[in-house]
């Protein structure tokens, strides 16, 4: 599947026309290819009408489809409206739709404003769904600020800490083995 000719079809659609175009995506049989519609019509309705998106995704009666479109709304939403999409996803029920919400959220977030993002991780109880979104959090950031992104890891509580740390030094190995490769 070729993602920018899915960008160039998305880019020629009115937003009148994403229900209908992310109807036609969940009848794809290639799985990345439906997964991969969802998320890029899902992100663009997410950051031009939220609220249509996600009272569209009420109809979805499968509950893995509604959780990753879901995700890709809210990830859309963050992009325009962080603060609203952070609200939103954290009012969820526990679950898989909360949890895809909340990581989604927290990943686009921190591309942008990485304090938020850890911030927003920290008004949430531990658990599991924690443990994604530090994932999420400091994955996004080491590709970015490994520097920034340590000191920030090493204000955690020790389990989460932790966590973080060891991804900050893989994306930090990982950029230094590219590095290496490009140099040589």
């Amino acid at each position: 599947w070729d993602m920018s000719a899915l960008y160039r079809a998305l880019d020629g659609l009115d937003p009148s026309q994403y229900r209908e175009a992310m109807n036609a995506c969940l009848k794809a049989t290639d799985l990345n290819a439906r997964f991969a519609g969802l998320y890029t019509i899902g992100a663009r309705w997410g950051q031009t009408d939220p609220e249509g998106a996600l009272t569209f995704c009420q109809t979805l009666g499968n509950s893995m489809q509604r959780a990753q479109a879901i995700a890709s709304i809210l990830g859309g939403w963050a992009e325009k409206d962080p603060a609203a999409a952070m609200a939103y996803a954290k009012q969820l029920p526990a679950g898989q739709v909360r949890y895809q919400a909340l990581t989604a959220t927290a990943s686009t977030v921190a591309s942008h404003d990485p304090q938020a993002a850890v911030a927003f991780m920290n008004s949430l109880p531990a658990g599991q769904a924690l443990q994604g979104l530090v994932y999420s959090v400091f994955n996004q950031w080491a590709s970015t600020s490994p520097n920034d992104a340590a000191a920030a890891a090493l204000q955690l509580s020790p389990g989460y800490r932790d966590q973080a740390v060891g991804i900050i030094a893989s994306a930090w190995a990982n950029q230094d083995v590219q590095a290496a490769y490009a140099w040589a």
